[in-house]
Protein backbone atom coordinates (compact mmCIF):
# COMPACT_ATOMS: atom_id res chain seq x y z
CA UNK A 1 0.00 0.00 0.00
CA UNK A 2 2.91 2.36 0.69
CA UNK A 3 4.24 1.72 -2.82
CA UNK A 4 0.83 2.14 -4.45
CA UNK A 5 -1.08 4.84 -2.52
CA UNK A 6 -3.58 5.22 -5.36
CA UNK A 7 -4.97 1.83 -4.38
CA UNK A 8 -6.25 3.24 -1.10
CA UNK A 9 -8.66 5.58 -2.88
CA UNK A 10 -9.73 2.88 -5.35
CA UNK A 11 -10.34 0.46 -2.48
CA UNK A 12 -12.60 3.10 -0.94
CA UNK A 13 -14.59 3.31 -4.18
CA UNK A 14 -14.78 -0.48 -4.30
CA UNK A 15 -16.14 -0.63 -0.74
CA UNK A 16 -18.91 1.85 -1.57
CA UNK A 17 -19.88 -0.11 -4.69
CA UNK A 18 -19.86 -3.42 -2.81
CA UNK A 19 -21.90 -1.94 0.03
CA UNK A 20 -24.53 -0.74 -2.43
CA UNK A 21 -24.50 -4.06 -4.31
CA UNK A 22 -25.18 -6.04 -1.14
CA UNK A 23 -28.52 -4.29 -0.72
CA UNK A 24 -30.02 -6.74 -3.19
CA UNK A 25 -29.22 -10.01 -1.40
CA UNK A 26 -29.92 -8.38 1.97
CA UNK A 27 -33.46 -7.10 1.41
CA UNK A 28 -34.76 -7.93 -2.07
CA UNK A 29 -37.06 -10.73 -0.92
CA UNK A 30 -38.33 -8.80 2.10
CA UNK A 31 -38.86 -5.64 0.08
CA UNK A 32 -40.83 -7.17 -2.76
CA UNK A 33 -42.97 -9.24 -0.41
CA UNK A 34 -43.61 -6.33 1.96
CA UNK A 35 -44.39 -3.66 -0.61
CA UNK A 36 -45.86 -5.59 -3.54
CA UNK A 37 -46.99 -8.78 -1.79
CA UNK A 38 -45.07 -10.95 -4.22
CA UNK A 39 -45.22 -14.68 -3.77
CA UNK A 40 -42.15 -16.87 -3.38
CA UNK A 41 -42.52 -17.83 -7.04
CA UNK A 42 -42.63 -14.20 -8.18
CA UNK A 43 -39.56 -13.38 -6.11
CA UNK A 44 -37.79 -16.36 -7.63
CA UNK A 45 -38.61 -15.20 -11.16
CA UNK A 46 -37.32 -11.72 -10.38
CA UNK A 47 -34.04 -13.10 -9.04
CA UNK A 48 -33.65 -15.21 -12.17
CA UNK A 49 -34.15 -12.04 -14.21
CA UNK A 50 -31.47 -10.29 -12.13
CA UNK A 51 -29.08 -13.17 -12.76
CA UNK A 52 -29.73 -13.26 -16.50
CA UNK A 53 -29.32 -9.50 -16.88
CA UNK A 54 -26.12 -9.62 -14.84
CA UNK A 55 -24.69 -12.28 -17.14
CA UNK A 56 -25.66 -10.28 -20.22
CA UNK A 57 -24.03 -7.11 -18.92
CA UNK A 58 -20.88 -8.94 -17.79
CA UNK A 59 -20.50 -11.09 -20.90
CA UNK A 60 -21.49 -8.68 -23.64
CA UNK A 61 -21.94 -5.09 -22.49
CA UNK A 62 -18.82 -4.58 -20.37
CA UNK A 63 -16.28 -5.28 -23.11
CA UNK A 64 -18.22 -3.18 -25.61
CA UNK A 65 -18.55 -0.28 -23.18
CA UNK A 66 -14.87 -0.31 -22.20
CA UNK A 67 -13.85 -0.41 -25.87
CA UNK A 68 -16.07 2.57 -26.65
CA UNK A 69 -15.74 4.82 -23.60
CA UNK A 70 -12.78 3.38 -21.69
CA UNK A 71 -12.54 1.97 -18.20
CA UNK A 72 -13.08 5.33 -16.53
CA UNK A 73 -16.15 6.04 -18.63
CA UNK A 74 -17.55 2.59 -17.90
CA UNK A 75 -17.20 3.23 -14.18
CA UNK A 76 -19.10 6.50 -14.35
CA UNK A 77 -21.83 5.08 -16.59
CA UNK A 78 -22.24 2.06 -14.33
CA UNK A 79 -22.40 4.13 -11.15
CA UNK A 80 -24.79 6.75 -12.49
CA UNK A 81 -27.19 4.31 -14.17
CA UNK A 82 -26.99 2.00 -11.18
CA UNK A 83 -27.91 4.82 -8.81
CA UNK A 84 -30.86 5.81 -11.01
CA UNK A 85 -32.00 2.19 -11.06
CA UNK A 86 -31.73 1.94 -7.28
CA UNK A 87 -33.81 5.09 -6.87
CA UNK A 88 -36.41 3.79 -9.32
CA UNK A 89 -36.72 0.56 -7.37
CA UNK A 90 -36.93 2.46 -4.08
CA UNK A 91 -39.81 4.64 -5.25
CA UNK A 92 -41.65 2.04 -7.36
CA UNK A 93 -45.34 1.94 -6.53
CA UNK A 94 -46.27 -1.14 -8.57
CA UNK A 95 -44.52 -4.48 -8.91
CA UNK A 96 -44.15 -4.20 -12.68
CA UNK A 97 -42.10 -1.05 -12.20
CA UNK A 98 -39.37 -3.15 -10.60
CA UNK A 99 -38.98 -5.08 -13.83
CA UNK A 100 -38.84 -1.84 -15.80
CA UNK A 101 -35.98 -0.53 -13.65
CA UNK A 102 -33.96 -3.76 -13.61
CA UNK A 103 -32.20 -3.34 -17.00
CA UNK A 104 -31.02 0.15 -16.07
CA UNK A 105 -30.01 -0.93 -12.58
CA UNK A 106 -27.94 -3.85 -13.89
CA UNK A 107 -25.57 -1.46 -15.67
CA UNK A 108 -24.01 -1.10 -12.22
CA UNK A 109 -22.20 -4.32 -13.16
CA UNK A 110 -19.97 -2.24 -15.46
CA UNK A 111 -18.28 -0.48 -12.56
CA UNK A 112 -16.52 -3.20 -10.58
CA UNK A 113 -14.71 -4.94 -13.49
CA UNK A 114 -13.57 -1.60 -14.88
CA UNK A 115 -12.39 -0.51 -11.44
CA UNK A 116 -10.53 -3.78 -11.02
CA UNK A 117 -8.85 -3.27 -14.40
CA UNK A 118 -7.69 0.20 -13.41
CA UNK A 119 -6.37 -1.13 -10.10
CA UNK A 120 -4.47 -3.87 -11.94
CA UNK A 121 -2.65 -1.20 -13.95
CA UNK A 122 -1.34 0.31 -10.72
CA UNK A 123 0.62 -2.74 -9.60
CA UNK A 124 3.29 -4.79 -11.26
CA UNK A 125 2.81 -8.31 -12.67
CA UNK A 126 4.13 -9.88 -9.46
CA UNK A 127 1.44 -8.19 -7.36
CA UNK A 128 -1.61 -9.10 -9.46
CA UNK A 129 -2.50 -12.11 -7.32
CA UNK A 130 -2.18 -10.10 -4.14
CA UNK A 131 -4.39 -7.38 -5.60
CA UNK A 132 -7.15 -9.82 -6.54
CA UNK A 133 -6.92 -11.45 -3.13
CA UNK A 134 -7.13 -8.07 -1.45
CA UNK A 135 -10.23 -7.12 -3.48
CA UNK A 136 -11.91 -10.43 -2.71
CA UNK A 137 -11.16 -10.09 1.01
CA UNK A 138 -12.33 -6.49 1.02
CA UNK A 139 -15.56 -7.52 -0.68
CA UNK A 140 -16.18 -10.22 1.92
CA UNK A 141 -15.49 -7.86 4.82
CA UNK A 142 -17.78 -5.24 3.31
CA UNK A 143 -20.57 -7.80 2.97
CA UNK A 144 -20.26 -8.70 6.64
CA UNK A 145 -21.13 -5.10 7.49
CA UNK A 146 -23.48 -4.28 4.60
CA UNK A 147 -25.87 -7.22 4.88
CA UNK A 148 -27.01 -6.58 8.46
CA UNK A 149 -26.87 -2.79 7.99
CA UNK A 150 -29.23 -2.83 5.02
CA UNK A 151 -31.47 -5.40 6.72
CA UNK A 152 -31.69 -3.22 9.81
CA UNK A 153 -32.45 -0.17 7.67
CA UNK A 154 -35.31 -2.03 6.02
CA UNK A 155 -36.63 -3.19 9.40
CA UNK A 156 -36.42 0.34 10.80
CA UNK A 157 -38.45 1.90 8.01
CA UNK A 158 -41.10 -0.84 7.95
CA UNK A 159 -41.63 -1.11 11.71
CA UNK A 160 -44.94 -0.12 13.27
CA UNK A 161 -43.31 2.83 15.01
CA UNK A 162 -41.20 3.91 12.01
CA UNK A 163 -40.84 7.68 11.64
CA UNK A 164 -41.95 7.20 8.04
CA UNK A 165 -43.00 4.05 6.24
CA UNK A 166 -40.49 3.67 3.43
CA UNK A 167 -39.49 0.09 2.52
CA UNK A 168 -37.30 1.39 -0.28
CA UNK A 169 -34.91 3.11 2.14
CA UNK A 170 -32.09 0.57 1.63
CA UNK A 171 -32.28 0.92 -2.15
CA UNK A 172 -32.28 4.70 -2.00
CA UNK A 173 -29.30 4.52 0.35
CA UNK A 174 -27.54 2.23 -2.11
CA UNK A 175 -28.15 4.72 -4.90
CA UNK A 176 -26.64 7.47 -2.76
CA UNK A 177 -23.61 5.25 -2.08
CA UNK A 178 -23.04 4.84 -5.82
CA UNK A 179 -23.16 8.61 -6.30
CA UNK A 180 -20.68 8.95 -3.45
CA UNK A 181 -18.48 6.33 -5.13
CA UNK A 182 -18.56 8.31 -8.39
CA UNK A 183 -17.64 11.52 -6.57
CA UNK A 184 -14.85 9.76 -4.67
CA UNK A 185 -13.54 8.17 -7.86
CA UNK A 186 -13.48 11.58 -9.54
CA UNK A 187 -11.05 12.75 -6.85
CA UNK A 188 -8.62 9.87 -7.40
CA UNK A 189 -5.56 10.30 -9.58
CA UNK A 190 -4.37 6.75 -10.29
CA UNK A 191 -0.72 6.51 -11.28
CA UNK A 192 0.79 3.54 -13.15
CA UNK A 193 2.85 1.09 -11.17
CA UNK A 194 6.57 1.65 -10.91
CA UNK A 195 8.97 -1.23 -11.00
CA UNK A 196 11.16 -1.72 -7.87
CA UNK A 197 14.11 -0.28 -9.79
CA UNK A 198 12.16 2.86 -10.53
Amino acid sequence: MSRFPSLIALFGVFVLIQFAHDTNPAVWTFYTMEKFHWTVLEVSYSLVAVGVLSVIVSAFVTGFAVARIGETGAIYVGLVLGSIGFAGIAFATQGWMINAWLPLWMFMALASPALGAIASHLVGPDEQGELQGALASLGSLTSIVAMPTMSYLFAWFTAVNAPIYFPGAPFLTAGALLIAAAAFFARTRPQPALSPAE
